[in-house]
């Protein structure tokens, strides 16, 4: 696939900010791929779903969209852990659940842009207390305030995409970031070093290239 001339979006928290690993990953994504343009609508510490600030549903209902793109690529569902949102079930349609929210981001974004591709990015490992938790743990093993761990919120994704029929890069599998080796790749446990990011962007480059054709 040419991706010359073709534009991207995307969301996300401040994984996708570019304020990390200094710069992050869309500067060295539009350069590989050689992509016309990209349209960075993240926003640092947002969820997806309603009820944190700047989150996603939000954004969409603003009408924070980009005019014309040709590639969504969404990365949320960390945060939606850290808050604890409601998991909610497969099937939601309000934003005010995890599940609700994916499938009225999809469906918005379908709806308003609906030649554009959308790609969702599964979480990678983080080492944190969550908004209201008594410890810090692995976010996969921990269970936020809700009584939801990171996986449960990783698996929400996979189900909806069987549902409603988008790609998921499992970038939990594929970077293989853990425990033993979270000093190399995070700066903080959370956020992504400059290591992070190249492996990160070698990732999306690679799963981008085999997903879009």
């Amino acid at each position: 696939m040419d991706f010359n001339g073709l534009k991207l979006a995307i969301y996300g928290d401040s994984l996708s900010t570019g304020t990390h690993g200094e710069g992050g990953y869309e500067a060295m994504l539009k350069g590989s791929l050689g992509l016309l343009e990209t349209f960075n609508l993240s926003v640092g510490s947002s969820s997806l779903t309603k009820g944190s600030p700047g989150c996603m549903a939000d954004l969409i209902e603003e009408g924070k969209l980009p005019e014309t793109c040709d590639i969504i690529l969404v990365w949320h569902g960390s945060n939606d852990w850290y808050w604890g949102v409601p998991l909610g079930k497969l099937g939601d349609r309000e934003p005010s659940t995890f599940c609700g929210a994916i499938s009225h981001a999809i469906n918005t974004l379908r709806r308003e842009l609906p030649k554009a591709r959308i790609i969702w990015v599964n979480p990678i490992y983080r080492m944190e207390r969550p908004d209201g938790g008594e410890k810090a743990g692995d976010a996969f093993e921990t269970p936020n305030k809700t009584g939801s761990t990171l996986l449960d919120y990783a698996l929400a994704i996979e189900r909806a995409s069987l549902l409603h029929g988008f790609p998921v890069i499992d970038m939990r599998r594929l970077s293989g970031i853990h425990a033993c080796n979270a000093g190399y790749y995070l700066e903080d446990g959370v956020h992504p070093n400059k290591d992070g990011y190249l492996l990160i962007h070698s990732i999306l480059e690679n799963e981008m290239r085999r997903l879009i054709f």
